[in-house]
């Protein structure tokens, strides 16, 4: 077929037998010249490649909420009306048949949802994982299951608002700790940041997994730098820990861990992301270079002190728990 558009971002492709026939369609989406919303179609591969479906919508995810082999197929779509409010159309769809609407929902996501996802919301239910900006900065997690049949949202309160799960900048939800379950991230500011501003506070990450009783429980905590990516701290740290972030002017990183508990300020680690043509491993003493890129290495050094006794911490400890994923280009 003729390509009428140039396409601009991809947005996400997924593959999914939507038709029934044991065979995947391609489901994709991206941004092009012709619309500001994304544009949304489906492909067929049989004798020919065949487009069967196309639409705009700004997010979409296609999966199962039940477990088990033989779960419906459930799609999520978001749309904007005419006066620029978010939609959530839910369609659900039995083996070979067509999708029905089973619901709509209007989350209050300003912006819209940054993040469409359904995957495990504990070890005995899926759910849909709607992750979306509701101010300029801040953002809520909204998560939807079926339950008794129908479908209903398990974080919104009587009046139909997420408090529970608001965060002062956007955070998606993802499963941190790879055990299959998706976990929902609250944050907090670091020890001696309460009183900066949203720009200038550390955040520290609490990933939670709801349960089903309506109770959530702790599965990780992490420290996130915008050079470094998602450092893993064990949770017992949190209430002694401050952070440090520093930005120098040749694109070095310094994300230093600081042990505080109001009598002792000392720090425990520092992680430096430093562009490779400017390491020189002799500056930094005691340090260990935990990667190595072409365009960077990053090392860690960790400091003596009494604090890392009253903290257990041992290099080994770290190393297992540091994941590393850089911002800078290859």
């Amino acid at each position: 077929y003729d390509v009428l558009c140039f396409t601009q971002d991809i947005q996400r492709i997924q593959w999914v037998d939507i038709i029934g026939d044991d065979a995947l369609e391609l489901l994709i989406s991206y941004y092009s010249d012709c619309t500001s919303d994304g544009l949304f179609e489906v492909y067929t591969f049989g004798d020919k490649v065949e487009k069967i479906y196309t639409n705009t919508f700004n997010n979409w995810i296609f999966g199962i909420l039940e477990k088990g082999e033989h779960g419906k197929l459930y799609a999520v779509l978001e749309t904007k009306s005419q006066e620029g409010i978010r939609l959530y159309t839910i369609e659900e769809k039995d083996p070979r048949s067509e999708f029905k609407t089973t619901a709509k929902a209007h989350l209050d996501l300003n912006y819209g949802a940054e993040s469409i996802q359904i995957g495990a919301v504990n070890a005995s239910q899926n759910g849909i994982f709607i992750d979306g900006s509701v101010g300029a900065h801040s953002s809520v997690t909204d998560i939807v299951v079926r339950n008794h049949g129908r479908l209903q949202s398990v974080t919104q309160n009587s009046e139909g608002i997420n408090e529970t799960t608001f965060k002062p900048y956007y955070a998606a939800s993802k499963d941190i700790d790879a055990d299959g379950i998706i976990e929902v991230p609250f944050m907090s500011a670091a020890i001696g940041d309460e009183e900066l501003t949203m720009y200038e506070t550390s955040w520290i990450y609490t990933w939670k997994n709801l349960m089903p009783n309506g109770t959530w429980i702790k599965k990780a905590v992490t420290v996130e730098s915008y050079g470094l990516g998602t450092v893993r701290v064990p949770e017992d740290w949190v209430p002694y820990l401050a952070i440090e972030n520093i930005y120098h002017a040749n694109n070095a990183i310094e994300l230093t861990l600081i042990y505080d508990n109001k009598e002792i300020r000392e720090p425990m680690m520092t992680f430096h992301l430093i562009p490779s043509e400017n390491f020189d491993v002799s500056a930094y003493p005691g340090g260990v270079v935990i990667e190595k890129k072409p365009l960077y290495v990053v090392l860690l050094k960790v400091y003596e002190g009494n604090q890392n006794k009253m903290m257990n911490l041992t290099l080994e400890e770290i190393l297992k728990s540091f994941k590393s994923e850089p911002r800078i280009e290859e």
